[in-house]
């Protein structure tokens, strides 16, 4: 009996943070466009806050995935961008955008951008994109 009320509490406990873990606010949203693109193609990048709350956020530091069966993976890829490691403000009723290129090293497959957002400040909340094809 004492061992299942350690696995009992431990579950409790583990469900406790989870649940206090910070989630991307309602209203936070992030897309990539086009739909459709081949090599070489610009993406366009945008981080919308329709919020009531202000965010940090940095649009350099991005993470490409791409999609194999129903899993999302992380595309290893060398973008030779310079990044700024600074957190910028994104203020209720704000956007933000960046652009980006993918290389020849990707191949055709369906792929998302992943950022994260500061909410609250001090902690990072991953934020997939909408999901794009490359041709």
């Amino acid at each position: 009996m004492p061992r299942f009320a350690a696995l009992l509490l431990g579950f409790a406990l583990a469900c406790g943070q989870l649940a206090n873990e910070p989630q991307v606010p309602s209203g936070i949203g992030f897309a990539v466009t086009p739909a459709s693109l081949s090599v070489r193609d610009t993406l366009h990048l945008t981080l919308t806050n329709n919020s009531t709350v202000s965010l940090g956020y940095n649009l350099c530091f991005i993470t490409v995935e791409r999609q194999v069966g129903r899993n999302w993976v992380t595309v290893p890829w060398s973008s030779l961008r310079i990044c700024a490691a600074v957190i910028r403000g994104l203020l209720p009723g704000q956007v933000a955008t960046e652009v980006l290129t993918l290389d020849t090293s990707f191949p055709p497959a369906r792929y998302r951008v992943r950022t994260s957002v500061e909410w609250p400040i001090g902690h990072q909340v991953p934020l997939p994109s909408n999901a794009f094809e490359l041709t």
